[in-house]
This record gives C-alpha cells, sequence and structure tokens, in this order.
C-alpha cells in the first residue's frame, strides 16, 4: 500500500510528503494519492474519493472524484 512515509509517494507524484513542514492540499493532493495507490500492482482501491469535514457546528461531505469504471 502506498502512504505518505512511503519513498515511492514523493516518486510518483513528484512531491516530497515525509519533511517536517508538509503542505497537503486535501481537494487535489487526496486525488492523485488515491489514483498513484490505484496504478500498484494488486491494488483493490478504487470507486471514489470523499472528503469529509468536521468542524465544530457542522458536517460537509463532498465527493472529489468517481471513477465510474469502478461502478
Amino acid at each position: 500500500m502506498l502512504g505518505p512515509n512511503d519513498g515511492s509517494l514523493a516518486e510518483r507524484l513528484g512531491r516530497d510528503f515525509t519533511g517536517p513542514v508538509v503542505s497537503f492540499v486535501a481537494n487535489s493532493d487526496a486525488v492523485a494519492i488515491i489514483d498513484a495507490q490505484r496504478q500498484m500492482a494488486g491494488s483493490s482501491v478504487g470507486g471514489f474519493v470523499q472528503l469529509t469535514t468536521i468542524l465544530r457546528d457542522s458536517i460537509t461531505t463532498k465527493v472529489l472524484h468517481c471513477w465510474p469504471e469502478d461502478a
């Protein structure tokens, strides 16, 4: 499985997520990470990427990307 501290993640995405200050933009980085995981041999990752944000007074959810071939 591809994770944030896996060296292949930086290679696949062209960004280093292991430094002390990591700039992570959920709307774009999450889709890129899941898509990279989908490309790995034997992967069963897919379907869709959903972002849920929980605040003190609200909860929102948004589907960021769907892979229709997984439906």
